[in-house]
């Protein structure tokens, strides 16, 4: 099954022409309003996004007992229900030895007891910053970036983004560029 995957990784990866590393935001009440409320994931995708779903993979943890999920997402825009918002923390330069640094990561945490998802995303961005070659322009300070995050959308639920109608749970999530400095979809 994992070489079905990582065929489908590579076959879908190679028709991108940039892409972005994500911060995936996810509540556990799917709308977090304090700090503490939050999850964390992975996600890589290509940097333009077009009006049809984007195609990205995911990394996180999931399970009463820890392991690393690789999956592909249909649309990286709106990945589940619980998804609240999306923080671009990297440009990747080499999309390959990412996976792999990645998958190889995952496997080093686990032996080494990182069994949560904070620890475990905590510890790959730090194996990107050893490693020097997956990303290019990057912010991969976990505390900056996920104190970041909880802010960004604790003021978006009490601006009443998260107030849904219907088919509007839907739709894009926030995304920040934390890189340049700006959102990109509101």
């Amino acid at each position: 099954m994992e070489h079905t995957l990582r065929s489908k990784i590579y076959t879908k990866a190679k028709f991108w022409d940039k892409y972005r590393l994500y911060l995936g935001v996810y509540g556990f009440n799917n709308v977090p309003h304090t700090e503490g409320d939050f999850h964390w994931a992975l996600i890589i995708g290509p940097k333009v996004e077009k009006n049809s779903p984007v195609v990205g993979f995911k990394f996180v943890n999931y399970g009463i007992h820890w392991r690393m999920k690789e999956q592909a997402v249909n649309d990286i825009r709106y990945d589940c229900q619980s998804m609240v918002a999306r923080i671009v923390i990297a440009k990747v330069a080499d999309r390959v030895r990412l996976f792999d640094l990645l998958r190889k990561g995952a496997d080093r945490a686990y032996h080494d007891d990182t069994k949560t998802f904070s620890g475990w995303i905590e510890a790959m961005l730090q194996t990107n910053i050893d490693d020097g070659k997956c990303v290019g322009t990057a912010e991969l300070d976990f505390q900056k970036i996920t104190a970041f995050a909880e802010d960004y959308v604790i003021n978006k639920a009490r601006a009443g983004r998260y107030e849904f109608k219907n088919e509007e749970r839907f739709l894009p999530k926030p995304t920040y560029d934390l890189l340049a400095g700006k959102e990109l979809i509101p």
